[in-house]
């Protein structure tokens, strides 16, 4: 299925170009559209809206809910995740609702995240 209109204005797909100033000013730069966007009425001499309606590009990254714990860790009441031989809890606060959560545990005083990240997502490490 391909994302409703309201969904590829919150992924950023929709662009307005004004072609004139394109061709001519080379500082020039197509326009991401958005919400806020919704009531604005462009004059639409020499623009262009260009719309990505199958975004391909990490399109995964919004089908889970980075802020919850993943749904697979609340099977049974309970988690498999131990840590230092402690038995880990999922707050209430991160309890997924709509969409699946990706987090599996998190240490903030070390400042680290295991997380189940979706498949087709791609893995950047870092320095």
């Amino acid at each position: 299925t391909y994302p409703s209109a309201n969904e590829l204005l919150k992924l950023g797909s929709v662009w307005l170009l004004n072609e004139a100033s394109y061709c001519t000013d080379h500082n020039a730069k197509a326009r991401r559209l958005s919400e806020s966007d919704e009531m604005d009425t462009p004059d639409w001499k020499d623009m262009t809206l260009r719309v990505h309606y199958v975004p391909e590009r990490f399109f995964v990254a919004h089908e889970v809910d980075w802020a919850k714990y993943c749904k697979g860790l609340l099977l049974d009441g309970c988690t498999s995740a131990y840590v230092d031989g402690v038995k880990q809890t999922v707050p209430m606060t991160g309890l997924p609702d709509k969409k699946d959560g990706v987090r599996v545990y998190e240490n903030d005083e070390i400042g680290f995240a295991l997380l189940n990240k979706p498949g087709g997502m791609p893995t950047n490490s870092t320095k």
